[in-house]
């Protein structure tokens, strides 16, 4: 009986411990960040990007106006052509709107 009851209590934690499937890999993100409406959560969440960065992406944005284009991050210390092109394929480029 109690060799039968080990049986079950194994097969019934294997059964639990099945592997997990992983939906989105590191560095493939279902949606892109969009450029000028991205808070610096948002940005932190990009491989290269972290807090101090994001945050600084968000003060220049606000100090100097929408960014054009993905290639204006470039005014932005800190944030070179390697990381550029490293975050280039998750940012969303937006309109700017005419004043």
């Amino acid at each position: 009986m109690a060799g039968l009851l080990s049986a079950h209590v194994w097969r019934d934690l294997h059964r639990r411990s099945l592997p997990v499937e992983i939906l989105h890999p590191h560095g493939v993100y279902p949606y892109r960040v969009p450029l000028n409406s991205a808070n610096w959560v948002e940005w932190a969440q990009l491989d290269g990007i972290g807090e101090k960065l994001a945050r600084r992406i968000v003060a220049d944005r606000e100090q100097h106006g929408p960014f054009a284009s993905v290639d204006d991050l470039r005014r932005v210390k800190g944030i070179g052509p390697k990381t550029l092109e490293k975050i280039r394929p998750f940012v969303q480029d937006e309109p700017t709107a005419e004043p």
